[in-house]
């Protein structure tokens, strides 16, 4: 009976555990701090998901992991310190062009940048931790590549990945919009603002407003004399 007293509390305290929803991991999904990581990126054409070159791309490393209490999290590196933005949503879209633009403000210290050499790019021997990619110079023809995260390690199921593959998609781009003007125009001079290219004829422009002017004061000419009649 003594025995099955001096259980009863602990009992309570593993159910209380157990009740209260906080995540437990087994020992396979706590990342090792001693292990180094990779991220191989394979930038493929978005209709022929066939392997683009050209173009580099940059690495930067944004948050570091944190080992607390059978748990882990990442804590902003010193480049980032004074970011504002949550990293609850690793996957946000919104969250890795917020960390582009801020990298871009603050001139962060580029981890690595690499050329995409026969459409496929590899950052070894990382440290863990959340890793942004952004792309700067895209590979010709192509629009340059939206920012994303990368977490090394990365979660998938019951287990850890150190050597993680992403895969951006990359769009073709026209001439016109490399350049930001319409098919057959030339640039835009500095200060000159351009009329959109739709096909019509630009003589006949003078022409008209010279005679709108002409009726104009004929007009005028005309109710003037009116008033004095």
């Amino acid at each position: 009976m003594k025995i099955i007293k001096k259980s009863i509390p602990f009992i309570l305290s593993v159910l209380l555990i157990c009740c209260s929803g906080a995540p437990a991991f087994a020992a396979d999904q706590l990342p090792d701090l001693d292990r180094k990581g990779s991220i191989t990126v394979t930038v493929r054409d978005t209709e022929s998901q066939s392997k683009v070159s050209g173009g580099a791309l940059r690495l930067y490393k944004v948050a570091s992991v944190k080992l607390d209490d059978g748990n882990y999290s990442f804590t902003y590196t010193k480049a980032f310190s004074s970011c504002p933005f949550s990293l609850e949503k690793l996957s946000s879209q919104e969250l890795a062009q917020e960390l582009a633009d801020y990298a871009a403000d603050k001139k962060a210290a580029v981890k690595a940048e690499k050329k995409v050499s026969a459409g496929t790019v590899r950052f070894s021997d990382l440290e863990l931790g959340l890793y942004l990619v952004t792309q700067d110079s895209p590979a010709e023809g192509y629009s340059r590549l939206a920012p994303f995260l990368v977490t090394v390690p990365l979660k998938e199921g019951s287990g850890l990945i150190y050597d993680v593959d992403a895969s951006p998609k990359a769009g073709t781009v026209t001439k016109a919009q490399e350049s930001g003007t319409s098919p057959g125009s030339e640039p835009a001079k500095p200060g000159e603002t351009r009329l959109p290219q739709t096909g019509q004829l630009w003589w006949p422009v003078p022409l008209f407003a010279a005679a709108g002017l002409t009726l104009f004061v004929i007009g005028w000419i005309l109710r003037r004399n009116d008033q004095y009649e």
